[in-house]
């Protein structure tokens, strides 16, 4: 599993992005997904989690876990991004479906902050990102791909 370095443009790796994305969460199936009041009582021992999880020949996967766990590197930052406006596009949802807890998630309850959960992202893409998803309405993303064309068959 080898990963680049950042180029002197400052990109992203994306395979270090993605490897993140898919690892960062595993630990919570041995410890469970801790809210904001259970962190508060509650310590979780990632590391040793993740020791128990990444035995060989996974081990070489602990250290995107702990990458991600730190929020030092460009990559951690941008993958912890992409888990928060997955929250944010699944609050909408459900504040759309009529779940009020969810509407005041988005937007606060005693002050209507409209772009709330934005100023907690980090990257100026994910900001742009989760303005759009503040602006747009949840079934937005399908009306313009509807077409008139028949589906073609597969030549066999």
């Amino acid at each position: 599993m080898k990963t680049k370095k950042n180029n002197a443009r400052g990109e992203l790796d994306p395979f270090k992005v993605v490897m993140m994305c898919l690892t960062h969460d595993i630990g919570e199936t041995r410890s469970g997904d801790q809210n904001w009041i259970h962190r508060r009582y509650v310590f979780v021992d990632e590391e040793t989690i993740s020791k128990d999880q990444f035995t060989d020949p996974l081990r070489g996967l602990r250290k995107f876990v702990a990458e991600f766990n730190q929020r030092k590197s460009p990559e951690a930052v941008a993958t912890k991004d992409t888990n928060a406006l997955d929250q944010l596009i699944a609050q909408k949802e459900y504040a759309h479906a009529g779940n009020r807890e969810a509407a005041i998630w988005l937007e606060g309850k005693r002050v209507k902050i409209k772009y709330k959960k934005v100023a907690e992202l980090k990257t100026e893409t994910a900001k742009k990102i989760g303005i759009a998803i503040y602006d747009r309405g949840v079934s937005e993303w399908w009306k313009d791909i509807w077409t008139s064309e028949p589906r073609k068959k597969p030549r066999a």
